[in-house]
């Protein structure tokens, strides 16, 4: 195809007279018509409609003809062919505007200062550059074809123009996430503004077709007061959903706001767990009033959901799931699946199970497996009878340590005597392993596990108060030992200087391994099994750094006070608490986990008590020793 469009020069006689006939044909008909109309009007640029009409038809032909190829070098995308003479079809020739961006603000300025706009639209065709002398009389012949084409033609391409670069810069305002996956701060101030204006087709238009997890970010960058209005304002367009990713307070606060009946039909769609998400933050009242407006069978299910322990498999599963007897052949379950209704089906699903009288599991099918299997196969032969299952009263962290053990997409739920009452897929699992990163983060730095960045300053400090209490009386504690040594810190101030330096240490060492004990704990990774071969190694890792930090603290401290001693004694002092810091930092997690307590919330307050009185009470009393202080 490359071939056939390269332009050649080794034409045949014939060939080349053609091309010239055509040529000096070209250059006729387009002085002629640009001599005519100057001739006419040569004072203005209007013309009356038959010079337009006949213009119009020159036009036609002239475009026909300049689609013969006469590049001189070759190298041009379009040329003549040695079968069609006339050459190949050249994109881009005779088609468009004359005039570039930067010619028309030029024109534009010859325009205001009182120039004729013919004249200024023939000198513009008269500059065009970038074109070699043999192909120049063509091309000024096509320009001004396309200058002088009917008004109302000229009009039409402006409005088209116009209308395209309207549509780019507005895709390019309403885009929801920049380059860097932030939110627009444009799209959510377009947002605002349809709110404001209370413009129900722009907001629909906006974010009537965003995902779930988009329409939820958006709802969060609003302000407060606009959120349950642009709820209002969708209808609905408006996917509720989107609540279930968005903070507990703010999807508090929306809901408060809304009516009843709202809220009722916004769930009426949802799946199972996302409804009971979103009904389980109201009050008992509330959540009555939008069941009461539900069809029975949903109102029944979202009861019994309701009814689980929060944070229970109970309250992650969805109900909606698909179920075969085991005397049903592939081919029957294939056709059900087909012949059901798109609203009777799961949104998603990846199995099928089998169940006995009374729902009782007794096995499953994977998709591709049914898939794979003809049609006469009995579903009793293929399925899989030891499926994991979960009971709906397992906590939800279990659950999704279940998925990330035996990499599953899917897991049934059953109730006593192995009734089948739902199904938890991955994406549900998902939120739950972030949910639990999130809250122990939180509680190693003392933060309550509820707190999100959306609470108020007030919400926020009581949440914390508590935790800093506790810190405040411990570091009374501590401060405790320096009251011990108070008349060895009056003989030698330099004991005062060095000694945090040590508790400092001892504290950070002792974080790092309380951080690797307490997530171990969390996944189940640290057991009676592997506690001591644990133990030993945090142990030694303790001596090491101990001795390597005591010896880099003992240099600086000799040498900053002169005093080779007091770099020996804070040596040994740092050499100590850190590994009093390392085995603090996973013997009492390890501790705490056995006696019920969440280590995560705790272990932080006594590590740091440890290190703190550990560390100045072996460098003051190293130092009294040293020094004969008492």
């Amino acid at each position: 195809m490359m071939g056939d469009s390269v332009a050649r020069r080794d034409f045949l006689p014939h060939q080349r007279r053609r091309r010239k006939r055509i040529a000096a044909d070209q250059e006729k008909r387009g002085a002629h018509a640009f001599g005519l109309k100057r001739r006419q009007h040569s004072g203005s640029c209007h013309w009356p409609g038959a010079v337009i009409k006949r213009q119009d038809k020159l036009m036609v032909l002239e475009r026909q003809r300049l689609r013969i190829g006469f590049e001189p070098d070759g190298k041009a995308a379009g040329g003549s062919h040695a079968d069609n003479p006339a050459g190949a079809e050249r994109p881009g020739i005779g088609a468009g505007r004359c005039l570039r961006p930067s010619q028309r603000a030029k024109a534009n300025a010859d325009k205001n200062s009182g120039r004729p706009e013919c004249q200024m639209r023939h000198c513009a065709c008269e500059k065009i550059a970038g074109f070699s002398e043999a192909e120049l009389p063509m091309r000024r012949v096509q320009t001004m074809t396309n200058l002088h084409r009917p008004s109302h033609i000229a009009a039409e391409s402006s409005m088209a123009e116009a209308a395209e670069q309207a549509a780019e810069g507005n895709a390019a305002e309403t885009a929801l996430r920049g380059a860097d996956g932030a939110l627009d701060p444009r799209f959510v101030a377009g947002i605002s503004t349809a709110i404001a204006a209370k413009d129900a087709e722009t907001a629909k238009k906006l974010a009537g077709n965003l995902h779930e997890a988009d329409l939820g970010a958006l709802v969060e960058a609003l302000d407060p007061e606009d959120r349950p209005r642009l709820i209002s304002l969708m209808g609905d367009d408006f996917d509720f959903t989107a609540l279930t990713e968005v903070d507990d307070a703010v999807r508090e606060e929306i809901l408060e706001e809304l009516p009843s009946a709202t809220v009722a039909e916004g769930v009426r769609d949802l799946d199972r767990d996302d409804a009971v998400s979103i009904l389980e933050d109201l009050d008992r009242q509330d959540q009555e009033d939008i069941l009461e407006s539900l069809p029975v069978g949903e109102r029944l299910a979202l009861r019994r959901s309701l009814d689980y322990p929060e944070d229970s498999a109970g309250r992650l599963m969805q109900t909606d799931l698909i179920t075969v007897p085991p005397f049903w052949t592939v081919g029957q379950t294939i056709d059900h699946l087909r012949e059901t209704p798109e609203g009777d089906l799961p949104e998603s699903f990846f199995e099928v199970f089998v169940t006995g009288p009374g729902m009782t599991l007794l096995g499953n099918v994977f998709l591709d497996k049914l898939l794979r299997t003809t049609r006469p196969v009995r579903m009793a032969d293929i399925m899989d009878p030891d499926r994991r299952r979960v009971a709906v009263s397992d906590e939800g962290s279990e659950v999704a340590r279940l998925f990330e053990r035996y990499n599953l997409v899917s897991v049934p739920v059953v109730e006593a005597g192995q009734r089948l009452v739902g199904v938890i897929t991955i994406d549900d699992v998902v939120d739950v392993m972030q949910e639990e990163a999130e809250a122990d983060i939180k509680a190693l730095g003392g933060v309550q596990e509820t707190e999100e960045l959306s609470d108020s300053f007030w919400v926020i400090s009581q949440s914390r108060f508590l935790w800093l209490l506790i810190n405040l009386f411990t570091a009374f504690l501590a401060a405790t030992v320096f009251k011990l040594f108070e008349g060895q810190i009056e003989k030698m101030v330099a004991l005062a200087v060095l000694a945090p330096i040590v508790a400092s240490q001892g504290g950070n060492a002792a974080t790092q391994t309380m951080t690797v004990a307490v997530r171990a704990l969390a996944t189940r990774e640290l057991t009676r099994a592997n506690a001591r071969r644990i133990i030993a190694r945090e142990l030694l890792v303790g001596i090491i750094n101990g001795a390597a930090f005591g010896l880099i603290t003992a240099m600086v401290a000799g040498v900053w006070f002169s005093l080779p001693g007091l770099g020996l004694v804070i040596g040994l002092a740092m050499l100590t608490n850190l590994i009093a810091g390392a085995l603090g930092g996973i013997l009492i997690p390890m501790a705490l986990d056995r006696l019920k307590i969440d280590p995560a919330v705790s272990s932080g307050a006594f590590v740091t008590t440890v290190t703190d009185v550990v560390g100045n009470f072996a460098f003051l009393g190293i130092a009294t020793l040293w020094f004969r202080l008492y």
